[in-house]
């Protein structure tokens, strides 16, 4: 019978264990006598990293104002007419959705059924377009009395105006809540009906010398920081700023940046909108007018006199249009200017919307993890 042998489990990287956690340990402790240096050396990196992107932001302000002379749609559009325009679109289509659903399918009934889409397109971009302006009209005021009040350098922690900033900013980066900074303009005798919906390149550079006094604040601590860290001394801390005094007033100038950025942004959906309605328009006249709709369907279209569906697409839409879509043709090669010049500069404007608002939400929440990026 054979003896029976033990089994005795052995791990086998012991010493190697022992050795390198030797090793890192002298590493740590080598770390230890150059954390200062190691912490300087991070908060250097993050500013700097910051500072590229305030760098973007500014650079595609400052293509922007020597792009854009003006950005003027206000009273351009009559809000009245607009929603009874959709308001009886509207009631048009579902009429002829009910109408072709009580019939059988036939080319026909295809045909009328791309008018219904026509129709549904037209109310989306109709919307869209009274959101977008009614948006510019609201914040540009907001915007040029911004610019025009005078800066602080204490207590902005506790500006009111700056706190309605960060608390519009806290719930929505995308679209911030406009009343509450207008309540505070309010309480501070500000009138906003004194100032018009006009914006142009004069305020946008004013935008951009904000940004560029930020990006001199944030140098200024860069070059403090390498410094330090040159001279292999301890950091004291002379030039920085508390976030609860330097965050307010960074939102503020985000907020200028980004909205600017925002309002440029609208204007090209606008102009995108009004194409798409104007080749919506004209592809249901094809249809109309073709000899392969029949007649009936024809009359049927054109029945209502002014209130046709016809009258409303061919004619009260145009009509309806004309004053804003003038607007939006005079910018439009303004518009192509800045985009040509930000493809010069490899840049592109939703990237750079998207970097703002990565930056204001950080600041804003205080959360460094950010989503944008």
């Amino acid at each position: 019978m054979k003896k029976r042998i033990p089994k005795n489990p052995k791990a086998r990287n012991n010493s190697a264990h022992a050795s390198l956690k030797s090793y890192f340990d002298r590493i740590s402790n080598s770390l230890e006598d150059r954390l200062s240096e190691y912490v300087q050396m991070k908060k250097y990196v993050r500013i700097y990293e910051e500072s590229m992107k305030l760098l973007e932001i500014e650079k595609t302000i400052n293509i922007a104002a020597g792009s854009i002379y003006e950005i003027n749609i206000d009273k351009k559009l009559d809000q009245d007419s607009l929603r009874n325009l959709i308001h009886s679109l509207d009631a048009k289509n579902k009429m002829l959705k009910h109408f072709i659903k009580s019939k059988p399918q036939s080319l026909q009934l295809k045909l009328l059924t791309q008018v219904s889409k026509n129709i549904s397109i037209n109310i989306s971009h109709l919307v869209k377009i009274n959101i977008h302006i009614n948006r510019i009209n609201d914040v540009i005021p907001v915007i040029k009395i911004l610019l025009k009040l005078q800066d602080k350098d204490d207590n902005l922690e506790n500006d009111p105006i700056l706190m309605g900033i960060c608390d519009a900013l806290s719930i929505s980066v995308h679209e911030p809540n406009l009343d509450n900074i207008k309540s505070v303009l309010a309480k501070k005798n500000i009138d906003l009906l004194k100032y018009d919906a006009k914006l142009n390149f004069e305020q946008i550079n004013d935008v951009s010398d904000k940004l560029v006094g930020l990006l001199n604040d944030k140098l200024l601590l860069i070059i403090g920081i390498s410094e330090f860290l040159i001279a292999g001394v301890e950091d004291d801390g002379a030039n920085d700023i508390i976030a609860e005094h330097r965050i307010p007033d960074e939102l503020r100038v985000l907020f200028l940046a980004s909205t600017v950025l925002d309002i440029i942004y609208r204007i090209k959906k606008i102009r995108d909108s009004i194409k798409t309605i104007f080749a919506s328009i004209k592809l249901f006249l094809q249809i109309v007018n073709s000899e392969r709709l029949e007649i009936q369907y024809q009359t049927l279209l054109k029945k209502g006199n002014a209130n046709s569906i016809y009258k409303l697409l061919a004619n009260t839409t145009p009509m309806t249009l004309q004053r804003i879509k003038k607007s939006i043709i005079e910018t439009t090669p303004s518009l192509d200017a800045l985009d040509l010049k930000l493809k010069i500069d490899t840049l592109d404007l939703d990237m750079i919307i998207k970097i703002a608002y990565g930056l204001i939400y950080e600041k804003s929440n205080r959360i460094w993890e950010n989503p944008y990026e």
